[in-house]
């Protein structure tokens, strides 16, 4: 193994990126646990329960947890998101845009920490419904961190059935959450990962819900979603050469308010 490969996961605290936690361990000198706060969320500590145990079992140096705000990312990137809406006649474009707020924010991270690797833990053998959890969407991803010599690694390939993941999770001796409600098809991890106010729109359209004929109507097909992404990823390059920019003024005038602060901010 390098002693100096190092990735950076995008971290709920739940089953799946807990999962893939375990599994960057044995190929990951570090793994940097990133936790997204959109200006939605609540319980934001409550992502901490997990990388405490990892952290038992393999060292404060394996896994360093951050929780980084990136509303005023979304902000510039919801630009005429109601117009979007009414024209593709879908909510879900919040989601695509939340979620490229959130590469925005791993790519800065990892430019800033020399990190080349990233990954996440969408996984298409529980979650496959949605136009974020498609391959074809993840690729169009993929190429986009490229463009920053950072290598996005599918997380699929670190993750297997619910079933299997929970069973090997509960071998580790993490507790993966309340049967009665994952039969139903909502998280069982409702209290070790923090909550979005905007989940339960996401849950009409990946739960049993979604093949009710009013639900279809309002989905968001995966070519559709890349059309749009494309087109958002103008600004999202704008947004990260304003972060670097700003960045290394900073460090160039130590003195001087770090106007950062207020766009881009994490807490460990």
């Amino acid at each position: 193994m390098n002693k100096n490969k190092e990735i950076a996961l995008m971290y709920s605290g739940g089953i799946d990126t807990t999962y893939t936690a375990l599994q960057l361990a044995e190929d990951f000198n570090k793994i940097h646990l990133l936790t997204f706060c959109n200006g939605f969320c609540i319980r934001l500590g409550s992502s901490k329960k997990h990388v405490s145990l990892l952290q038992e079992k393999f060292g404060n140096d394996k896994f360093q947890h951050s929780i980084i705000l990136i509303s005023e990312i979304l902000n510039f990137l919801k630009k005429d998101l109601l117009k979007s809406m009414l024209k593709y006649r879908t909510p879900l474009l919040l989601d695509l845009c939340c979620r490229l707020s959130m590469e925005i924010a791993m790519i800065f991270y990892c430019l800033e920490n020399d990190v080349k690797y990233v990954t996440e833990g969408n996984n298409p053998n529980t979650q496959g419904e949605m136009f974020l959890q498609q391959e074809r969407y993840l690729e169009v991803a993929r190429h986009f961190f490229s463009q920053y010599d950072i290598e996005y690694i599918h997380p699929y390939r670190f993750l297997d059935t619910r079933k299997e993941v929970s069973r090997r999770l509960e071998c580790f001796g993490i507790k993966t959450g309340i049967r009665v409600l994952e039969n139903m098809g909502i998280t069982s991890q409702l209290f070790t990962q923090p909550f979005c106010l905007w989940a339960p729109v996401a849950f009409l359209f990946t739960s049993r819900l979604r093949k009710a004929p009013f639900i279809q109507y309002f989905n968001l097909s995966t070519e559709d979603a890349i059309k749009i992404r494309l087109e958002k990823e103008k600004l999202a390059k704008d947004i990260i050469d304003y972060l670097r920019l700003n960045s290394y003024a900073s460090r160039l005038h130590p003195y001087k308010k770090n106007i950062l602060n207020k766009f881009f901010r994490s807490e460990c």
